[in-house]
């Protein structure tokens, strides 16, 4: 799993995509087609250039220089009287003439004599010639002044404004106002003044690198086929002058290919078109430097491209977005970083510093070295350009690049003089599109140049060895100084961390702290050669050590060779108990015998029971509300549901059932019919009737209501014929107490006696499963007849349950058939008890596993004998002996686990010291031994080794008689570069 913050985390990626899918929006619907990008004020037209200036070196468009304006020439003295000097310097208006002194009109005529009219015609076309001059160079000085505005309006305006060289005007208007006015092909373009020839010049950007902007204005409502410009037919690499010839070629390539309309292309007109003549869609050259407001074309591209990086799978988050959505410490940036396969800045934990450097400068490094960002902050003259300097050699010292930026020129400069010599040769210097900044670039590439042609790779990984070599001599001859003044000093002032518990400071402190404890710990013997300064057991584990083996028995050493199965995999006495009464309690439901399909109930899962206990739930139900128990087996033999429901299960005579519950559909229409007589009082008389003779008085009532509908009435004498067939019915009948004699009567009763015919006919059809006969008024029958339906409602839905339940049954491959009552109360029996019966398929697949297991262990030879009690107990069901055999094996297992520790024990003691461990297993009586236990690790920190000294490259054993002599034996150099740290505790106790 992907942690919170890292290179990986989806949560993180999804936050920087839509970070950069927002910024890209804004981007683009801030974005508005210009489609007329000319601000005549900030326009300069270019002229068709003569042919001896139709070309300039390099990258420069134009040059323009600033000539002064020329004084007029001075007239001869000989008429300057006579010529009109108030329009003398005005090259636009008509030459100066001569003129009489008491006339204003011309007076070049006879008045004039040949020599003086000579003089003033010489003069005369000399003057014009300046006059003419002046005209062609006033346009040059306007053309300076022009630029000149232009280029600091580019300065001023860099961040929102660009400039820039276009060829192509495509122009169209609308409404009298241009709709498009906008060029085609698009140079950058910069003016920068020359100082060898104080002019100005239009230089094309480094590259030189042509736009074709069609696509960002034009759509195909203006007849614009979006085509790409690439291979074969044009391409985008090719570095075209805007004044060449091939710039015209590619607008006729263009209009060819991208315009369906009529288009006039005036290929060789430099002037723009005026907004009159622009009723047409016209493509001329005009040529033009102009500043316009810049596009976000390019911040589109670049957030385009920062998308289409996240379209990789694994491509892991850039840490700089990342720290833009979610916060992110400095340890998680340098794990970051680790993720994402970049390592630290500084990777050396040495860097090559070639100019001196204070601890708040290395503090800087240090601090790049464990994160990703350094701010350094400080007023001017406290060395951030010299920390800088320091941070770009040690970079470079670890094989990485630089890239370095300020906002102003002169900072980089600065910067670049701070570098020693020969890293300043590998400096790259690019300060503007300015003159010095290309004269910069040329001579860094110049001299990188060189570098790599004057100096082979043998010859620098030369230079590379001999300089790490002699600084290598130089640490190693810093060291040896610094260990030699160390030394002078080193017995009264070096303070040793702790080499021992309680043993600390000086080498004359730690004599001291040795000699104070040789009475009280003087029993640890010498420690054997090479024992470990941290002592084998703690004072606990050497007391817990003496109690085991005070209380070894042999039959807990014998423990420790036996098998005793954990106690996890050995339920207790109560959870067996408890399966054991839950399996009980199933066969009181389901029978002792589990081979029997009851049985096969425990295999179905909880849901499925769940769902059989529901449909069981609504028979039981619907039975209930008849007054009937659950189970069919508590019901009275003798009641006719009994046995209603027993032929049901057991489904005898299907047909002749669905018969009877037809009977009582049948009357339902009739039953609802007579709650429409409730205001007829309707009397057949007291005898009862028979299905057949309500029959017949039905037949006669309805011909005596015919023959009354037919407008004829009851007669006493001479009768009708449907009067006299009539004569049982109106002597047998009453209607509110008379006999019937109106249509609406004989109506009332002839429903009546149709629904006792029905109501008669169920009766005595249900009579025949033995429902008891009622008789008496129809209303009593029919609420009869309503009990009779709302009971076979009951037992109708107890065989839908039963049906439902067998398919279920059988999805589960389980055949039973519930075919008596007996069947059915099992099914209630389990609903109401369904915990219990899927607790019981739990306890018997746990209790016969548990078996099983048992049984196993019991053929492992090792096994404990308390097993074999276990088994046996679990046989025999019997709970009590099973709960006893399981408490033996816990206190077996104990036993065995105090062995082993004990063994444990003596056996880290009896590697570390052999004779100690020895002393301690067979001096059990002696308490003295018990209570020097309970202080081993301070003992073990004092105890002694056999000290050893080192002398002409052999190991001796001796015994210092001078602690001054031995402390300063351990200050020689020697000693100190060869002992590992435990001699110098060997030294100080050997004083």
């Amino acid at each position: 799993m992907a942690d919170a913050v890292s290179p990986t985390s989806p949560t993180v990626r999804r936050l920087t995509q839509s970070l950069v899918a927002h910024l890209l929006e804004q981007v683009k619907s801030s974005e508005r087609p210009d489609r007329d990008a000319i601000d005549d004020s900030n326009t300069y037209w270019f002229r068709r250039p003569s042919q001896e200036n139709s070309t300039y070196p390099g990258s420069v468009v134009m040059q323009v220089g600033y000539p002064p304006p020329p004084e007029p020439p001075v007239p001869p003295t000989a008429f300057r009287d006579l010529l009109d000097m108030t329009e003398y310097g005005n090259v636009d208006g008509p030459p100066p003439q001569l003129t009489t002194s008491d006339s204003a009109r011309s007076a070049i005529g006879p008045a004039i004599s040949d020599s003086l009219r000579r003089a003033y015609e010489t003069w005369l076309a000399v003057w014009t010639k300046w006059a003419e001059h002046e005209r062609s160079m006033r346009e040059q000085r306007a053309t300076y002044t022009h630029l000149e505005r232009l280029q600091r309006l580019a300065q001023q305006r860099g961040d929102a404004e660009e400039l820039v060289l276009g060829v192509g005007l495509l122009t169209s208007s609308a409404a009298g106002h241009w709709a498009i006015r906008r060029h085609l092909l698009i140079w950058s373009a910069a003016i920068v003044e020359d100082p060898a020839t104080d002019s100005l010049q239009v230089v094309l950007s480094l590259d030189q690198r042509m736009k074709i902007e069609d696509q960002d204005f034009l759509t195909s409502h203006d007849g614009h086929r979006a085509k790409r410009f690439g291979s074969p037919w044009f391409d985008t690499e090719a570095q075209l002058h805007p004044f060449s010839p091939e710039v015209v070629r590619l607008l006729q390539l263009w209009r060819r290919r991208c315009w369906d309309r009529a288009l006039h292309l005036a290929d060789d007109r430099w002037e723009p078109p005026l907004l009159d003549e622009a009723d047409t869609t016209r493509l001329t050259l005009a040529p033009a430097l102009f500043l316009r407001r810049r596009d976000r074309k390019g911040l589109e591209r670049i957030y385009r491209t920062v998308a289409d990086s996240f379209e990789g799978t694994d491509a892991p988050t850039p840490l700089g977005l990342a720290q833009l959505v979610t916060p992110i410490e400095p340890a998680q940036r340098r794990n970051w970083l680790k993720d994402a396969a970049h390592d630290r800045p500084v990777n050396s934990d040495d860097p090559l510093f070639p100019l001196p450097s204070n601890r708040e400068q290395r503090r800087v490094l240090a601090k790049l070295s464990d994160d990703t960002t350094v701010v350094v902050q400080g007023p001017p003259g406290t060395g951030k350009t010299h920390t800088i300097a320091n941070l770009i050699c040690a970079l470079l010292a670890d094989g990485q690049r630089l890239l370095i930026t300020s906002q102003k020129d002169q900072a980089l400069r600065v910067l670049r003089e701070k570098l020693p010599e020969s890293v300043r040769q590998l400096c790259v210097l690019m300060t503007g599109m300015q003159r010095t900044g290309t004269d910069e670039l040329d001579r860094s590439i110049t001299a990188l140049s060189e570098l790599s042609s004057t100096i082979t790779v043998d010859e620098l990984r030369k230079d590379i060895t001999q300089l790490r070599e002699q600084r290598a001599d130089l640490n190693t001859r810093l060291e040896q100084a610094i260990r030699s003044l160390h030394m002078v000093r080193e017995q009264e002032y070096t303070t040793h961390p702790q080499i021992a518990d309680g043993y600390g400071g000086t080498l004359a402190q730690i004599v001291e702290q040795l000699n104070a404890g040789r009475d009280q710990y003087g029993w640890i013997e010498p420690l054997p050669a090479g024992a470990s300064g941290d002592p084998p057991l703690s004072n606990d584990q050497a007391q817990q050590l003496r109690q085991l083996l005070t209380s070894a028995t042999s039959q807990r050493a014998a423990r420790a060779q036996q098998f005793i199965p954990d106690s996890e995999h050995v339920p207790n006495g109560a959870d067996v108990a408890a399966m054991i009464a839950t399996i009980a309690h199933a066969e009181q439901i389901l029978g002792s015998d589990h081979t029997t399909t009851a049985w096969s109930l425990t295999a179905l899962d909880d849901p499925t029971l769940t769902e059989i206990q529901r449909h069981v739930a609504v028979a039981t139900d619907a039975l209930a509300a008849c007054g009937l128990s659950d189970t069919i087996t508590d019901w009275d033999p003798a009641d006719w549901r009994r046995s209603a429901a027993e032929a049901l299960l057991a489904r005898r005579s299907p047909a002749y059932w669905e018969a009877l519950f037809a009977e009582l559909r049948e009357v339902e229409p009739h039953v609802r019919a007579l709650t429409a007589l409730n205001e007829y009082d309707i009397d057949l008389g007291t005898t009862p009737l028979t299905a057949a003779h309500l029959s017949r008085l039905s037949g006669q009532a309805k011909r005596l209501r015919k023959h009354l509908a037919n407008g004829r009435r009851l007669r006493r004498y001479l009768p009708a014929r449907p009067q006299l067939d009539a004569t049982d019915l109106l002597q047998s009948c009453t209607v509110d107490g008379a006999p019937p004699t109106t249509v609406s009567e004989l109506t009332a009763l002839s429903t009546f006696l149709q629904a006792e015919t029905a109501v008669t006919n169920a009766l005595e059809a249900w009579a025949q499963v033995g429902v008891p006969t009622l008789y008496g008024p129809l209303r009593r029958r029919v609420a009869h007849l309503h009990d009779i339906s709302h009971n076979a409602s009951a037992l109708r839905t107890l065989a839908a349950a039963r049906d439902t339940v067998e398919r279920l049954l059988r999805s589960h491959g389980i055949r039973f058939a519930v075919r008596s009552p007996e069947d059915w109360d099992l099914f209630v029996r389990v609903g109401h008890n369904r915990t219990t019966i899927t607790g019981a398929r739990r306890a018997s697949v746990a209790m016969t596993e548990l078996t099983n297991t048992v049984l196993t262990w019991c053929r492992n030879p090792d096994v404990a004998p308390e097993v074999a009690d276990l088994s046996a107990a679990l046989g025999r069901g019997n709970i009590d002996r099973y709960a006893a055999a399981r408490r033996q094996l816990d206190l077996a297992r104990n036993d065995k686990d105090s062995q082993q520790r004990c063994e444990q024990l003596l056996q880290r003691l009896s590697v570390a010291h052999p004779t100690l461990a020895k002393q301690v297993s067979e001096n059990l009586d002696d308490p003295t031994r018990g209570l020097r236990l309970n202080d081993i690790e301070a003992a073990w920190a004092w105890g002694p080794q056999p000290p050893t000294t080192r002398s002409s490259g052999r190991q001796t054993s001796s015994r210092s008689t001078s602690s001054e002599s031995t402390i300063l034996n351990w200050s020689s150099t020697e000693s100190r570069q060869s002992w590992p740290a435990n001699r110098l505790y060997s030294t100080a106790w050997n004083a």
